[in-house]
């Protein structure tokens, strides 16, 4: 209303005037301290503005959006909500040694035995902790016959090494030497790795990059793997159960039980009390 009744002389000269006096305390202030209310109160006008206009005060267009994402955070805050819970150590442990045991079973199939325990776990679940294994195993294309040399969650150039030179160890008395190896661009693949094949007179081939046909005996392998040989039936239970075992929380890994059938090509799991 004070505004209102001054003409628009006045206003002008006060408006320089304070432009001025703007001028001279951003010299010699760099950074004013604001209450709340300063805040609120500069968030107000700058909306009546226009937007050519903004800016040309204390507080930057940039200051303003942080004010205002500060507020809203303080206003909406929701009670934290948990994610899924994490799979218990014991089941873990249960699904790593079944992984090691078997290493022709995928996920479905280690999920399948395990519901046969009373351990109900979702497929993704189990191959979220499969993934973390990393298999290395070498196909003899000519016999089709394939090497599992080792699993382990944690690979590297060394151990990669090692289980190349047991492999060569454990084929030395063939009758038909290897001609060559293909493999793929691994960063684990070390040079140390080539000259254990290259020793025995074995020519390296290295597949392009991104080409999985190049390497199509393997990534087929890999792909009945993941289909799995084995199946349950309904519910990923054996044909001859009736009823399922009632679920339980957490097993203890110590309590089960390995029993080997059809000449240990299939392998069973129990829990025990």
């Amino acid at each position: 209303m004070r505004l209102g009744q001054r003409d628009g002389n006045d206003l002008a000269v006060e408006i320089v005037i304070l432009r001025h006096e703007l001028a001279v305390l951003r010299r010699h202030v760099v950074r004013p301290d604001l209450e709340p209310q300063d805040r609120a109160l500069f968030a107000g006008l700058n909306r009546l503005l226009d937007r050519s206009r903004r800016g040309r005060f204390i507080v930057q267009p940039e200051t303003l959006l942080r004010w205002h994402r500060d507020l809203v955070g303080r206003k909406w805050t929701h009670p934290h909500r948990p994610g899924r819970p994490s799979i218990p150590a014991g089941t873990v442990a249960i699904i790593l040694r079944l992984a090691r045991e078997n290493p022709t079973w995928g996920y479905r199939r280690i999920q399948g035995e395990l519901a046969t325990t009373g351990v109900v776990l979702a497929p993704s679940s189990v191959w979220a902790i499969l993934k973390r294994l990393y298999v290395l195993f070498f196909i003899e294309l000519d016999i089709r016959r394939v090497h599992v040399t080792g699993i382990t969650a944690h690979p590297t150039g060394s151990r990669v090494v090692q289980q190349a030179r047991n492999l060569t160890m454990a084929l030395e008395d063939r009758v038909r030497p290897f001609k060559f190896l293909i493999r793929d661009r691994d960063t684990k693949c070390t040079s140390s790795f080539d000259g254990v094949f290259m020793a025995e007179g074995i020519r390296m081939i290295r597949t392009p990059a991104t080409a999985a046909r190049a390497n199509a005996f393997a990534e087929r392998f890999v792909g009945t793997v993941r289909r799995e040989c084995l199946h349950r039936g309904l519910g990923q239970l054996a044909p001859l159960n009736v009823e399922p075992p009632p679920p339980i929380g957490d097993p203890e890994p110590s309590k089960v039980r390995r029993s080997d059938a059809v000449f240990g090509l299939v392998g069973e799991y129990r829990l025990v009390s």
